[in-house]
């Protein structure tokens, strides 16, 4: 029903000391989300003395319930892979995963006593403020003060007067809006995928692409071209990156992710590449000719290396 993660080893493990958690899907791990997370780590503190061997960590499903409750649910901003990353970088010592289908008969009661309190041996919880749990979605923030410690409730974070949530940043990340998801982020939004072959098409039009493929259920942004940023193996490279059908070589509706990495010359097949979208330069069109294709590329790269400042 649910699994317990040591976020340092990313062993599972069998929960022997008290938890203060931060509660929620987290989709995207945006700045919204690590507000709770820090106040988890605060709260933390705060408890240590009269719990000396309390954790922090992150209680989240590992998929999210929409997955199951409607047949065209929303596309996943991080894996929970990333997620788990994501809740280590932040100073989180353990995640709690639930498996959805298999909890959402039980009541907002039983969530708390059995699956928090016995389950999870949490002592206080942290939540933000339209948090809803349970069956039928009954449970609100203030039923979690039936924990020994309570439940501290965050308020709203925003950008301007834009609540920040999953929903919003998903709209801009598919609206091409991508440095304004990035500010709600507060990182990049990424995809960490490993290099598949291609048609090495950009090889043959001067400018050699990775090519990687996209998760279904993950989010597809804006169909065009993106100034990026590509890590692997340690190393990072200023980037440009398609994401689209090809529409000037290819037929059908499949999604192509290529990314060209300036200065870098090299085999990177089969190797794990992280490609972060920074600036969206220009919307996905069919051209008439590979030269008119090759000539936009060119064009595409100027403007990237514009953005970087390196011209």
């Amino acid at each position: 029903m649910q699994k317990f993660i040591d976020l340092r080893s990313g062993g599972e493990f069998v929960p022997h000391s008290s938890l203060v958690l931060c509660l929620g899907t987290f989709d995207g791990v945006h700045r919204g989300h690590m507000a709770l997370i820090e106040e988890t780590l605060r709260q933390k503190s705060l408890l240590c003395d009269e719990y000396p061997d309390i954790l922090g960590g992150a209680w989240c499903f590992s998929q999210p319930p929409a997955d199951f409750l409607f047949e065209r649910s929303a596309p996943h901003i991080t894996t929970l892979d990333r997620k788990l990353e994501l809740f280590a970088e932040a100073g989180l010592d353990v995640a709690v995963v639930g498996d959805f289908p298999s909890m959402r008969r039980i009541s907002h009661v039983e969530f708390i006593n059995s699956l928090l309190r016995d389950g999870c041996r949490c002592v206080k919880a942290v939540c933000g403020f339209n948090f809803r749990f349970g069956n039928g979605a009954l449970g609100r923030p203030e039923d979690l003060s039936a924990l020994p410690r309570g439940c501290v409730t965050l308020p709203r974070v925003t950008v301007g007067d834009v609540t920040i949530s999953s929903s919003e940043i998903r709209r801009r990340i598919t609206e091409g809006r991508i440095e304004e998801a990035n500010e709600m982020l507060g990182r990049p939004f990424s995809f960490d995928l490993p290099v598949i072959h291609g048609k090495s098409l950009g090889r043959h039009l001067g400018a050699p692409t990775i090519n990687q493929q996209i998760p279904k259920e993950s989010l597809i942004p804006a169909h065009g071209v993106y100034a990026s940023r590509a890590t692997v193996g340690g190393e990072t490279y200023l980037s440009i990156t398609n994401i689209g059908t090809n529409p000037t070589v290819s037929a059908g509706d499949a999604i192509h992710c290529e990314t060209h990495l300036l200065n870098f010359r090299g085999d990177l097949y089969g190797e794990r590449v992280t490609t972060e979208l920074l600036k969206f330069l220009r919307p996905e069109r069919r051209f008439e000719s590979k030269t008119e294709l090759a000539e936009a590329i060119a064009s595409d790269i100027a403007s990237a290396k514009k953005y970087f400042d390196l011209v």
